[in-house]
């Protein structure tokens, strides 16, 4: 999201917020930029931090970063890095954090941490051709967990950290809302946050690096509105378990990969098979054998392409929805979800590559087309017949167009819908993993029928209800969607006369009304708004 530029567009924006689904809400606003640049900001590695008003997400001023240090760094191109170090107590942070981290580990809460980069590519050193920005996290050392010690120092998981990466970098200034789920395990793309009370501090680590090599550092960038946020009422929703029977009379199709078939390869056609994956369902993986199930008995098994001369990329398997009203159900839950996540179990012993990174992409029926960064593993160090099982996830916001449009602003639309998954890896012999127990992790929607914002359920939000019934898609609660499905109709009338004369929020709806009954009852109870204030209503 841009710069609030207006006292009333912030109103606006707060307004909606409140009366549409429910999202993440902020547990603690770590410290901003208003009265300059935190004491706690440390740079590092020749960093000059200044207060700007460029990329200013939250009130009007951000956090200016340009990077002055040129040191290649292993091949990847120059690293700048400052630290965010939030040891100080000044403003509650340190304390915000060990409570978010001990929830977390105790209870069924749910945390994460968010910020807003904006990305000047003016700044950016002529002949830049990608730019990423890394986050990483740093602890105290925890030698006494178990099973195996927590490292101080926390990676979050993907390619430069998290994934937020620009190839080619933006033509102008860009913001992209950057969010990293807390972890109770040690997951790539997420904070495994550990609340030892010996821990003395927890720490973030920002930098950058960009390719190719040897082109000097003076990017610039901003960031505002660091946070520790909530979700509220996460709920999941699995779309593939992979425990789907076979049906022997159809031999022509394997029911067993609930509906997984070839993607579309991105390496150059050569008329060879071998470009895409070839998948199976299994129930054991290994020698010894182990189960890569995590949801059941059974996993998609994966083998990425064989006898590749070059970089084996590939959008390699796929799925496609293409019953409509099935596809329109999945976009309108995928443009409220939080992340996607699915389990990823690693076979060593298949291959040695340098590097392995898994991507997905989300397409539509109107050509829409959104990929995520690359998520990168070191798989080499695994020993024949050994696994390694991870979780991957991606937030919605890191699915992107080719004009860096996320998919939850730019939408989905169409009557069909395909989630594929990517691999890539230097030239081998194909490398094994398992996936298993894709799903949608979503905020159960608060339903309202304040369609006006103004805290309470009354006729004029009947009037917004009755000017846009009939919606099917992309309906707003502003136009009287109240629970969240994009569509006017019935079922938000019905909320708004059980929940007439309230302010209207509620996270479910019991002994909902038929339809005709509860036309009836919102048109008597609209009625007697009409006599108690003496309104006529047309």
């Amino acid at each position: 999201m841009g710069p609030l530029r207006t006292r009333f567009t912030a109103m606006l924006l707060i307004g909606l917020t409140a009366s549409s689904a429910s999202a993440a809400t902020t547990f603690h606003q770590l410290s901003g930029f208003e009265s300059g640049v935190p004491t706690a900001m440390e740079p590092q590695n020749g960093a000059v931090l200044s207060q700007e008003t460029t990329g200013a997400t939250e009130g009007t001023h951000s956090l200016g970063v340009q990077f002055t240090d040129t040191r290649v760094n292993s091949g990847d191109g120059p690293q700048q890095s400052i630290y965010y170090n939030i040891t100080d107590d000044d403003n509650g942070n340190f304390t915000a954090w060990k409570d978010a981290a001990t929830l977390q580990s105790t209870t069924a809460r749910r945390f994460g941490v968010a910020y807003d980069l904006t990305i000047d590519p003016a700044s950016l050193p002529a002949g830049v051709s990608t730019f990423a920005s890394d986050f990483r996290y740093n602890q105290d050392p925890d030698p006494t967990a178990a099973p195996n010690p927590i490292p101080g120092f926390q990676d979050t998981g993907g390619e430069y950290g998290i994934g937020t990466r620009f190839s080619p970098p933006p033509a102008s200034p860009y913001t992209v809302h950057v969010v990293v789920p807390f972890d109770n395990d040690d997951n790539p793309r997420s904070f495994y946050v550990n609340p030892n009370p010996a821990n003395n501090f927890y720490q973030l680590q920002l930098g950058h690096k960009y390719d190719p090599v040897g082109l000097g550092g003076s990017a610039k960038v901003y960031y505002d509105n660091f946070q520790i946020i909530e979700y509220q009422n996460l709920q999941t929703h699995v779309l593939n378990s992979w425990e789907t029977p076979d049906n022997p009379s159809t031999t022509d199709v394997n029911e067993a990969l609930e509906g997984w078939t070839t993607g579309v390869s991105a390496l150059p056609p050569n008329g060879k098979a071998q470009d895409d994956h070839v998948r199976s369902v299994i129930t054991s993986f290994g020698d010894p054998p182990v189960s890569p199930a995590t949801d059941g008995t059974h996993a998609m098994q994966i083998r990425t392409p064989q006898g590749i001369t070059a970089d084996a990329f590939t959008w390699g398997s796929q799925k496609t929805y293409s019953d409509p009203a099935q596809a329109q159900s999945l976009m309108s839950e995928l443009m409220n979800a939080e992340r996607i996540e699915l389990d990823v179990t690693f076979l060593g012993g298949s291959g040695t590559p340098s590097f392995f990174s898994f991507f997905m992409h989300i397409a539509d029926g109107d050509g829409h087309f959104y990929q995520t960064p690359a998520s990168q593993y070191e798989i080499s160090n695994l020993g024949s017949g050994q696994t390694d099982t991870v979780t991957i996830q991606f937030g919605l916001h890191e699915f992107r167009d080719s004009m860096l449009n996320t998919l939850p602003v730019q939408g989905l639309s169409g009557n069909a819908l395909s989630i594929g998954i990517g691999t890539n890896e230097d030239s081998i012999s194909g490398v094994l993993i398992a996936v298993d127990k894709l799903r949608v992790i979503s905020e159960a929607a608060t339903q309202s029928a304040d369609f006006d914002g103004n805290g309470l359920v009354d006729g004029a939000d009947f009037l917004r209800w009755q000017r846009n019934t009939g919606l099917t898609t992309g309906a707003t609660p502003a136009q009287g969607d109240a629970n969240g499905d994009h569509a006017v109709n019935a079922a938000d009338l019905a909320i708004w006369q059980s929940t007439f004369g309230t302010a209207g929020a509620q996270t479910a709806v019991s002994g909902v009304p038929e339809p005709a009954a509860a036309m009836l009852l919102g048109l008597a109870a609209l009625g007697m708004v009409g006599i108690r204030r003496g309104v006529r209503l047309r």
